[in-house]
């Protein structure tokens, strides 16, 4: 988890950093149980169960995404949680270290693979395209960070998470409209859907999928089912042999005509549910924190 990862990082030097992050043990949550959860989830609904990992070491990447499509998954959302705070990293590192990550789950498993990401990389659409070429099925746009706060009268910093409402859409409208068409990727969108209205606008400006969180916590919802299409990230192949009719779609550069994504059959069903084994490195990766 990312927490985690800059938490360790800070208190050798900066032991007061430790409150500028969500505490890691207030998480719903552990890794075995998540693995469990995603195995009781499986054998009690019909509909695709995507899963969502969040890891901190090459290793952790691939050993926790194979024990999430043992349990049951039909497909993984790789949740690239990670702040780039080391002044002697380039723009480049941290792009080739997402790759590296993307590239090793994608090989390390056989169910379809998505990748969350934040909006802060320098050459979002370039790195978009990368992610596309070594594979990914999806594309989710984009993961909300964390944010430490200042309390004016307590003279302290304090973790702070606001959720997001409909002008938060506003961002991922535009990179979905850049986007759509270029990559063969599915794209999702998550963050600022709120509304039936927002979720009519993440389609018209190309997205094939929306993600609710905030919406239902607002609500106080304690369970909902999601409607959703066939298939959120379907195969590449199947996307790339569509020759239906063309819609119009919102761009940034005005209406563009483009194909419209077909309905497609979901990956087939997982047997039976296996039982997870003991998680190899606890300290390595936990199920990601959703901001959305």
């Amino acid at each position: 988890m990312a927490a985690h990862l800059y938490i360790d990082s800070s208190t050798e030097s900066h032991a007061e950093a430790l409150s500028y992050f969500p505490n890691p043990d207030l998480f719903a949550l552990a890794t075995d149980e998540y693995l469990e959860q995603i195995e009781r989830i499986k054998s009690s609904v019909s509909v695709p169960v995507i899963a969502s990992l969040n890891g901190t070491t090459p290793r952790a990447w691939v050993e926790y995404a194979r024990l999430i499509q043992q349990a049951g998954a039909d497909a993984l959302e790789i949740n690239t949680y990670n702040l780039a705070t080391d002044p002697l990293e380039s723009g480049e590192d941290v792009e080739r270290r997402t790759l590296d990550v993307v590239e090793a789950v994608r090989q390390a498993v056989e169910i379809p693979v998505a990748v969350k990401l934040s909006p802060f990389f320098s050459s979002l659409a370039n790195l978009a395209r990368r992610i596309d070429e070594v594979g990914a099925s999806g594309l989710v746009l984009f993961n909300r960070f964390y944010q430490p706060d200042i309390d004016v009268e307590a003279l302290d910093v304090v973790p702070s998470l606001q959720l997001s409402t409909s002008s938060d859409l506003l961002l991922r409208l535009r990179w979905l409209a850049v986007l759509f068409g270029r990559v063969r990727a599915s794209l999702a969108v998550t963050g600022g859907v709120h509304t039936g209205l927002d979720a009519v606008k993440a389609v018209m400006a190309g997205g094939h999928a929306v993600q609710i969180v905030s919406a239902l916590l607002r609500a106080r919802v304690s369970g909902a089912a999601v409607a959703y299409r066939p298939c959120s990230f379907p195969r590449r192949r199947e996307r790339a042999a569509s020759n239906s009719p063309p819609r119009v779609r919102i761009s940034s550069r005005g209406p563009v005509g483009h194909p419209p994504p077909q309905p497609r059959s979901c990956p087939p069903a997982a047997g039976p549910a296996l039982t997870p084994r003991r998680s190899p490195h606890p300290a390595d990766s936990v199920p990601a924190p959703q901001a959305t």
